[in-house]
Protein backbone atom coordinates (compact mmCIF):
# COMPACT_ATOMS: atom_id res chain seq x y z
CA UNK A 1 0.00 0.00 0.00
CA UNK A 2 2.82 2.27 0.63
CA UNK A 3 3.65 1.89 -3.32
CA UNK A 4 0.46 3.07 -4.15
CA UNK A 5 0.95 7.04 -4.98
CA UNK A 6 4.22 6.37 -6.65
CA UNK A 7 1.99 3.13 -9.11
CA UNK A 8 -0.34 6.02 -9.54
CA UNK A 9 2.52 8.75 -10.74
CA UNK A 10 3.99 6.01 -12.99
CA UNK A 11 0.55 5.05 -14.61
CA UNK A 12 -0.54 9.16 -15.41
CA UNK A 13 3.23 9.40 -16.42
CA UNK A 14 3.00 6.02 -19.02
CA UNK A 15 -0.33 7.53 -19.91
CA UNK A 16 0.80 11.34 -20.70
CA UNK A 17 3.73 9.69 -22.77
CA UNK A 18 1.06 7.20 -24.58
CA UNK A 19 -0.99 9.99 -25.66
CA UNK A 20 1.89 12.44 -26.58
CA UNK A 21 3.65 9.85 -29.04
CA UNK A 22 -0.64 9.36 -30.97
CA UNK A 23 -0.82 12.62 -31.10
CA UNK A 24 2.88 13.46 -32.75
CA UNK A 25 2.13 10.83 -34.85
CA UNK A 26 -1.21 11.53 -35.74
CA UNK A 27 0.19 15.27 -37.02
CA UNK A 28 3.03 13.75 -39.12
CA UNK A 29 0.48 11.72 -40.99
CA UNK A 30 -1.71 14.22 -41.78
CA UNK A 31 1.64 16.85 -42.64
CA UNK A 32 3.31 13.72 -44.73
CA UNK A 33 0.02 13.09 -46.41
CA UNK A 34 -0.89 16.70 -47.36
CA UNK A 35 2.58 17.39 -48.82
CA UNK A 36 2.78 13.99 -50.74
CA UNK A 37 -1.34 15.23 -52.13
CA UNK A 38 -0.08 19.14 -53.14
CA UNK A 39 2.87 17.88 -54.67
CA UNK A 40 0.73 14.98 -56.79
CA UNK A 41 -2.11 17.54 -57.45
CA UNK A 42 0.16 20.38 -58.45
CA UNK A 43 2.24 17.79 -61.44
CA UNK A 44 -0.83 16.25 -62.64
CA UNK A 45 -2.34 20.25 -62.32
CA UNK A 46 0.80 21.70 -64.80
CA UNK A 47 0.60 18.27 -67.29
CA UNK A 48 -2.65 19.45 -67.80
CA UNK A 49 -2.83 23.00 -67.77
CA UNK A 50 -0.18 22.98 -70.46
CA UNK A 51 -0.97 25.00 -73.45
CA UNK A 52 0.35 22.54 -76.50
CA UNK A 53 -0.88 25.43 -79.54
CA UNK A 54 2.64 26.58 -78.79
CA UNK A 55 4.72 23.52 -78.73
CA UNK A 56 5.90 24.90 -82.69
CA UNK A 57 9.67 24.31 -81.45
CA UNK A 58 10.94 21.79 -79.03
CA UNK A 59 11.36 22.53 -75.61
CA UNK A 60 8.83 25.11 -75.59
CA UNK A 61 5.82 24.59 -73.91
CA UNK A 62 3.58 27.42 -71.82
CA UNK A 63 1.12 26.94 -69.02
CA UNK A 64 -1.55 28.75 -68.14
CA UNK A 65 -1.96 30.26 -64.81
CA UNK A 66 -5.81 30.02 -64.60
CA UNK A 67 -6.03 26.83 -65.59
CA UNK A 68 -3.11 25.26 -63.29
CA UNK A 69 -5.03 27.03 -60.30
CA UNK A 70 -8.18 25.54 -61.54
CA UNK A 71 -7.21 22.07 -62.05
CA UNK A 72 -5.00 22.09 -58.59
CA UNK A 73 -7.42 23.15 -56.48
CA UNK A 74 -10.05 20.60 -58.37
CA UNK A 75 -7.23 17.38 -58.26
CA UNK A 76 -6.14 18.45 -54.43
CA UNK A 77 -10.04 18.12 -53.47
CA UNK A 78 -10.27 14.88 -55.34
CA UNK A 79 -6.93 13.13 -54.41
CA UNK A 80 -6.92 14.47 -50.22
CA UNK A 81 -7.30 12.18 -47.62
CA UNK A 82 -7.18 14.54 -44.52
CA UNK A 83 -9.94 16.74 -43.62
CA UNK A 84 -9.51 20.57 -44.59
CA UNK A 85 -11.91 23.00 -43.73
CA UNK A 86 -11.39 26.34 -45.53
CA UNK A 87 -8.13 25.83 -46.99
CA UNK A 88 -6.07 29.37 -48.62
CA UNK A 89 -4.32 29.09 -51.80
CA UNK A 90 -1.67 31.13 -52.75
CA UNK A 91 0.35 30.42 -55.79
CA UNK A 92 3.89 32.54 -56.71
CA UNK A 93 5.14 32.20 -60.49
CA UNK A 94 8.69 32.01 -61.41
CA UNK A 95 8.81 33.73 -64.85
CA UNK A 96 11.84 33.86 -67.23
CA UNK A 97 12.97 36.70 -69.07
CA UNK A 98 10.21 36.26 -72.06
CA UNK A 99 7.45 35.61 -69.73
CA UNK A 100 6.99 32.34 -69.64
CA UNK A 101 6.68 30.49 -66.26
CA UNK A 102 9.21 28.18 -65.39
CA UNK A 103 8.16 27.25 -62.05
CA UNK A 104 5.19 27.34 -59.19
CA UNK A 105 4.86 27.27 -55.88
CA UNK A 106 1.42 26.61 -54.09
CA UNK A 107 1.36 27.24 -50.92
CA UNK A 108 -2.20 25.83 -49.06
CA UNK A 109 -3.14 26.98 -45.77
CA UNK A 110 -5.53 24.89 -43.19
CA UNK A 111 -7.51 26.06 -40.44
CA UNK A 112 -4.97 26.87 -38.07
CA UNK A 113 -2.77 28.60 -40.00
CA UNK A 114 -0.20 26.13 -41.16
CA UNK A 115 1.57 26.26 -44.21
CA UNK A 116 1.69 23.32 -46.87
CA UNK A 117 3.94 23.65 -49.90
CA UNK A 118 5.27 22.44 -52.47
CA UNK A 119 6.93 23.67 -56.36
CA UNK A 120 6.11 22.48 -59.63
CA UNK A 121 9.19 22.76 -61.91
CA UNK A 122 8.12 22.95 -65.85
CA UNK A 123 11.00 21.08 -67.64
CA UNK A 124 10.34 20.99 -71.28
CA UNK A 125 13.35 19.60 -72.23
CA UNK A 126 12.74 16.23 -71.26
CA UNK A 127 9.19 16.29 -73.11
Amino acid sequence: MKDFPFMILIIFFGLYLILFTCHYKIEEFRYNSLILSITEAAKVAGFQSLDNSIRAETGTVEVTTENFEMSFEKKLNDTVNVKLKNPKYSYDYLRADDGTIMAIRVVVRDETNTQYQATYIADAVNW
